[in-house]
């Protein structure tokens, strides 16, 4: 009984020191798979910690993997593209419209490191705007993966008060990002009852009759 409810102190310590060293990042397991919040790219060490934080799970063993971009309503561009890039394979990842409006295609570094996901789901809103929406557009080069929610924001200039950017903008097939299941995402203070929610639209959709 001691050693198991050390363990689970041990657990809630490792969920409590993800969100004091990065308030925009919340990092916890849910049932069979694994529920990322990530509320800001305002911060230089989102993919790393996400990095860190995933290699004491077994991520490529979930179900599925949960990844919140609620309310985030952007950040550094390059932060956002280096968090998906964890995710996919893609060679191509974003086109950047650099000031004087010439096209840059960012191309995922060979060494760039991966974590494996059998599927991801994605949250957003109407509040998932510039950052958030092109670290989106990058996620969906995975070969499964479902959105829910409402459509993106649909802003994908580029902004920033302090270190300027050279890009003026990123380009999506789309002027917003739409969900392949609309739904009222429910107002919770618990982000582990969101991730719940979101695996409940997934796999407890009710089944055609014959």
């Amino acid at each position: 009984m001691t050693h198991l409810r050390n363990l689970i102190m041990c657990f809630f310590c490792l969920i409590i020191q993800i969100n004091a060293a990065n308030p925009s990042l919340f990092i916890s397991p849910i049932s069979d798979s694994l529920y990322i919040q990530v509320t800001s790219f305002a911060d230089h060490t989102i993919s790393e910690t996400t990095l860190h934080t995933l290699s004491q799970y077994n991520a490529d063993q979930a179900k599925a993997i949960i990844i919140d971009f609620r309310h985030n309503m952007g950040g550094y561009i390059h932060e956002a593209i280096e968090f998906s890039a964890l995710f996919v394979k893609t060679d191509t990842l974003i086109t950047l419209i650099k000031k004087n409006n010439a096209p840059l295609s960012v191309i995922r570094p060979k060494n760039h490191p991966f974590i494996p996901a059998k599927k991801l789901i994605i949250l957003l809103d109407n509040q998932t705007a510039s950052a958030s929406e092109a670290a989106i557009s990058i996620l969906l080069n995975h070969p499964n993966i479902t959105l829910i929610g409402k459509p993106s924001y649909g802003k994908t200039i580029i902004h920033t008060e302090t270190n300027p950017s050279p890009y003026a903008s990123f380009k999506m097939t789309t002027p917003k990002i739409q969900p392949d299941i609309i739904a009222k995402l429910p107002i919770s203070a618990n982000p582990l009852d969101m991730a719940q929610f979101a695996l409940m639209q997934v796999y407890q959709q009710p089944q055609p009759s014959n």
